[in-house]
């Protein structure tokens, strides 16, 4: 099959400079993932976003475009504005993720999810993405990942260990101190995770708000 033929019209978007500071982007009805990222791609390839604090996608799942939102962030200089960052209704892999959030020196929100879809689990809120974000573990290489992280949000598969769920906890607290850190967290299943049985009353700076979402 021909691959280009199974592409949707070019959106042809011109380039567009703003100076907006929040931006959600919305997929209102089901499309398949391909021409999701491929509609995505182009709009995220024309735009140029200076001053972008908060970024949000929205609706029915996308895929990511890696490299075209690599190349905005640096267009942009995410690095030094962006401080929310909402991709829960995205297919995109914990490798990519990383990659994402090695750009974002300056962000504060976190919103992710893994995504169980029908082809397959796409998992990224894992162990290793976790150690990633812990600040003992990740200083050995030098600076951790988003060294102002102040709130954590996710939808889980529950595809973790508690202890290292607890380690990644612990370091943000120190590494927020005094400030408080925050944790969303939802997850698709009915058995209560382990996690819950940690102590977190007694961590003046730590908020918890635990959530259950269940698969259909």
């Amino acid at each position: 099959m021909d691959i280009k033929s199974s592409l949707l019209p070019a959106l042809q978007i011109p380039p567009i400079t703003s100076t907006i500071s929040r931006l959600i982007l919305a997929m209102e009805q089901r499309v398949d993932l391909d021409h999701s990222a491929q509609a995505l791609g182009e709009i995220f390839a024309s735009l140029t976003l200076p001053y972008l604090q908060e970024f949000e996608l929205q609706g029915f799942c996308f895929t990511w475009p890696h490299g075209n939102f690599l190349a905005l962030c640096e267009r942009s200089s995410f690095r030094r504005c962006l401080k929310t960052l909402g991709v829960s209704h995205v297919v995109i892999t914990e490798k990519e993720l990383l990659q994402v959030l090695s750009a974002l020196g300056s962000l504060e929100y976190l919103h992710i999810a893994d995504q169980p879809l029908r082809e397959g689990e796409v998992k990224v809120i894992t162990d290793s993405f976790l150690l990633a974000l812990t600040v003992s573990s990740a200083s050995v290489r030098g600076l951790p990942l988003l060294p102002r992280l102040r709130h954590f949000s996710c939808i889980s598969l529950l595809c973790f260990t508690n202890d290292i769920f607890k380690d990644f906890i612990t370091s943000r607290l120190d590494a927020c101190s005094p400030r408080p850190f925050q944790i969303t967290i939802k997850w698709y299943s009915h058995t209560v995770p382990g996690f819950l049985q940690m102590p977190q009353a007694s961590c003046r700076n730590f908020w918890l708000a635990v959530h259950c979402s269940y698969t259909a």
